[in-house]
C-alpha cells in the first residue's frame, strides 16, 4: 500500500483522537450519562464502543489486548447495568491509540492488504479495508457524541 494511504489513515485516527481528548474525556459524569432524545445510548456508553474498536484496530496490527469491560459495550446502554468510569476509558483509549500510532506506519503493504476473517459492509476483506471501515465507525459515532453535547447546550466537537 502506499505510504500516502497510511499517513492518510492515520491522519484521520489522530484527528478522531485530538476531539476525544479534548471535547469528550474532560466531560462530567453527568454530561456522559446524558441520553438525549428517545434515549439514546448516552455518550458514556458511546466512548466505551468507541474504545473497542480502537481495540480491534489495535489487533489488526498484531496486537491483542484484553480488558476487563471489553465486552460491555456490545449491547445497547441498560440503566442498571454498573459501566466504568470515562476517565478509566479514556487511559485505556489513549494508551491504545499511540499503540496504533506507533504500529500503523511501520505495517507492511503485505501485512495492511491481508485478508481478515470477517465481512465489511464495504466488501474489502483486508487489514486496510478494516481500518477504513473502523474510521467510518468512528465518525459516525462520534457524530452522536456531537449531537449529545449540543443537546446540552455545549459547544459541537468542532468548534468552528
Amino acid at each position: 500500500m502506499d505510504k500516502a494511504v497510511q499517513s492518510d489513515l492515520l491522519g484521520l485516527l489522530k484527528l478522531n483522537s485530538k476531539l476525544f481528548e479534548e471535547r469528550i474525556a474532560p466531560l462530567t459524569n453527568d454530561q456522559a450519562l446524558y441520553r438525549g432524545p428517545g434515549h439514546t445510548n448516552p455518550i458514556l456508553w458511546i466512548v466505551g464502543h468507541l474504545v473497542n474498536s480502537r481495540v480491534y484496530m489495535l489487533e489488526l496490527l498484531g496486537d491483542k489486548r484484553d480488558y476487563p469491560w471489553g465486552t460491555s459495550f456490545k449491547e445497547a446502554y441498560s440503566p442498571g447495568r454498573i459501566y466504568p468510569s470515562l476517565s478509566a476509558m479514556s487511559e485505556v483509549w489513549q494508551e491504545v491509540s499511540q499503540e496504533i500510532f506507533n504500529k500503523l506506519p511501520a505495517a507492511s503493504h503485505e501485512a495492511l492488504n491481508a485478508e481478515i476473517s470477517y465481512s465489511l459492509p464495504q466488501g474489502i476483506k483486508t487489514v486496510r479495508g478494516a481500518f477504513v471501515f473502523w474510521l467510518y465507525h468512528e465518525a459516525w459515532h462520534i457524530g452522536q457524541i456531537a449531537f449529545l453535547r449540543r443537546e446540552q447546550d455545549m459547544e459541537g466537537l468542532v468548534p468552528y
